[in-house]
């Protein structure tokens, strides 16, 4: 990654000054805090799927019904939803 230098103190104007749009810092700000929340909720989730795949195991499980769906424990340790009768990919 290329390394950043400090703007030079007194000397300004087009291109020499670091170009700033507000809408554009705005439109990070919202992307940066949204990919934030997404990792966080990733690594719930992934707490939550290493609990779940352990349930599994105590219990001696590879398939499990809840709320209508059927959810299956998978070679990867990693448990996903079952495809329903005639279901594609």
């Amino acid at each position: 990654m290329p390394r950043m230098q400090d703007d030079l103190t007194g000397v300004e104007g087009e291109g020499v000054s670091q170009v700033k749009i507000k809408s554009v810092d705005e439109a990070l700000e919202t992307l940066l805090a949204a990919r934030s929340k997404r990792m966080k909720l990733s690594e719930q989730e992934k707490e939550a799927q290493t609990i779940l795949v352990q349930l599994f195991h105590k219990h001696d499980l590879t398939h499990y019904s809840y709320d209508d769906t059927v959810y299956e424990l998978v070679d990867i340790e990693k448990i996903k939803r079952a495809k329903k009768d005639g279901e594609d990919d």
